[in-house]
């Protein structure tokens, strides 16, 4: 890596405490570095709020694509007499994230720099520069046709060799007696890394948080979303919607079905979803500073919607999921029964229950 590699700092803020962390990242990173700058130091505050009500001073915890290390340092800080390891195979977000782990003096977190996946192999890492958060494990084939098919023609990739581990091979070389707390989000590899890892999670049954994302599972590796949620569903009896608007409570889904229609939004195809073998209220230990709804929350559900419709910050949610919003406190949910032109022919609008 040449020292020569444009670098910028920035804050990076606990949704949960007044911590603040020195972030290390490139001005030239739109997916993750410029987001944290232009929204004042926030990143998936949701997200974090989640993981404060479920991470423990000792747990150990696995952030599965780390990136510059975000979600590393918010780890750290809750399992601060724990462990966390930070798989990144980037040169270049290694780079980042080694230096925003000793810049914060983190010394329980650690930079893991391979890929996880089914078998242990050399591979190559496909980055967009500009976008080094997305980047992916090359699929086999061709992988310019590849990124086109999900980000349009004349993209410019960079591609490098890397180390590609599995999860069951590393825990085992590690020696590890107890997993508790898992993040993933590794564009699309999330379930080479299931399978990968298969004995971990069936021994340890680590709380998880995995970003689900339709395009990059369809586009990077012709996966079917369906089916990987049938993995996930044989390893957790209990699945939850992370909502991004904070203070809303994980809502429990129990198919596929009733998440497919957050993944179907014009410019959002994914959503974060909670894992667990629990249910999210036995074992949630929310941090008093997590923000509640106030009473002029409104939530959107179109039961039938053109997708250029959804705005306003509204969403498509489906009906089972808008049943459980709306019996959140404070909650003031708005039922939108649309044509099949998408003009809106009748709405109701109920405070806590659907009725």
């Amino acid at each position: 890596m040449q020292s020569n590699v444009i670098r910028q700092k920035a804050l990076l803020r606990a949704s949960y405490s007044n911590r603040v962390f020195n972030v290390v990242g490139s001005p030239q990173d739109d997916s993750v570095f410029n987001r944290i700058m232009t929204e004042d130091g926030a990143w998936e505050p949701e997200v974090m709020d989640v993981m404060a009500s479920l991470v423990r001073p000792t747990d150990i915890c696995l952030d599965i694509g780390a990136n510059l290390g975000a979600h590393t340092m918010i780890l750290a800080d809750l399992a601060s007499q724990g462990k966390v390891f930070s798989f990144e195979p980037s040169s270049l977000n290694a780079r980042y994230l080694r230096e925003n782990i000793t810049a914060n003096k983190l010394e329980n977190a650690k930079c893991v720099q391979v890929a996880l996946g089914r078998e242990r192999k050399m591979k190559e890492l496909t980055s967009i520069p500009g976008w080094e958060g997305c980047s992916f494990v090359s699929p086999d084939g061709d992988v310019d046709a590849v990124v086109e098919k999900a980000w349009g023609p004349n993209i410019v990739t960079t591609k490098e060799s890397i180390d590609v581990d599995t999860l069951d091979h590393w825990v085992a070389q590690n020696a590890l007696s107890h997993i508790d707390f898992v993040k993933m989000d590794v564009e699309g590899s999330e379930p080479a890394v299931l399978e990968g890892g298969l004995a971990t999670f069936e021994r340890f049954r680590p709380k998880l948080i995995v970003e689900f994302n339709r395009n990059s599972l369809a586009f990077y590796y012709g996966a079917k979303p369906s089916e990987f949620y049938e993995q996930l569903s044989k390893l957790y009896s209990f699945i939850y919607i992370i909502h991004d608007e904070r203070g809303l409570q994980p809502t429990r889904v129990s198919s596929f079905e009733e998440i497919a229609p957050l993944l179907d939004l014009s410019g959002h195809w994914w959503v974060d979803l909670l894992c667990l073998t629990q249910p999210y209220e036995q074992i949630a230990q929310p941090r008093s500073v997590i923000s509640t709804p106030s009473s002029s929350k409104k939530v959107v559900y179109f039961s039938r919607v053109d997708l250029s419709r959804v705005d306003n910050g509204g969403g498509l949610i489906c009906r089972n999921t808008a049943r459980r919003i709306a019996q959140t406190k404070g909650v003031e949910l708005t039922i939108c029964c649309v044509g099949p032109k998408g003009q809106v022919e009748k709405t109701s609008t109920f405070a806590n229950s659907i009725g």
